[in-house]
């Protein structure tokens, strides 16, 4: 290697076999590494390319939180792997380390994450209502009350229930 004065020095080279990973964070296998990553490419877009690659993204992005939504309910992914706001706050800090880009494209997934869990059809959400409103429409009439209430009691337990396990799952990393 030669150094920033042109001088050719040696460089130690220690690879590592490191877990090799999919987009949802499954391991597909090892590889070698020695620390290299690809370069990235900034090209300038125009408005109307930039929106569609935006939604692109926010497509894959939403894909990818339902398939682990649903390897979470087939257990292939563990409740303890779920991070909650401690999690979300040290991983916003690494991808700050990184760069602007990265801790940008960070929020982006966090959003879309909380968008995504909204539209659940769990009462209390945006998807329960929703879901309510289904049902209104195919019954022709609304739901009793009394349904209604024990409906939206259940949804806020799993609420609750839901942020009590993320913040334990912190709670018990550090």
């Amino acid at each position: 290697m030669t150094d920033s004065e042109g001088v050719d020095r040696a460089v130690a080279i220690q690879p590592e076999l490191m877990p090799e990973r999919d987009h949802l964070g499954e391991q597909i296998g090892e590889a070698w590494l020695i620390g290299i990553a690809p370069a990235t490419i900034n090209v300038d877009v125009g408005l109307f390319q930039g929106l569609g690659m935006a939604g692109q993204r926010t497509w894959f992005f939403t894909s990818a939180i339902f398939q682990t939504l649903g390897r979470v309910f087939q257990g292939r992914i563990s409740v303890r792997d779920l991070g909650g706001p401690i999690m979300i706050a040290q991983e916003a800090g690494r991808q700050a380390a990184i760069g602007l880009e990265r801790l940008l494209l960070f929020m982006a997934l966090i959003s879309v994450n909380l968008g995504v869990i909204n539209i659940l059809p769990i009462p209390v959400l945006d998807g329960g209502h929703l879901m309510f409103f289904g049902i209104e429409l195919v019954r022709g009439r609304p739901l009793s009350i009394r349904v209604r209430e024990l409906a939206l009691q259940v949804g806020v337990f799993l609420l609750v229930a839901l942020m009590a396990l993320v913040v334990y799952n912190d709670i018990a990393r550090n």
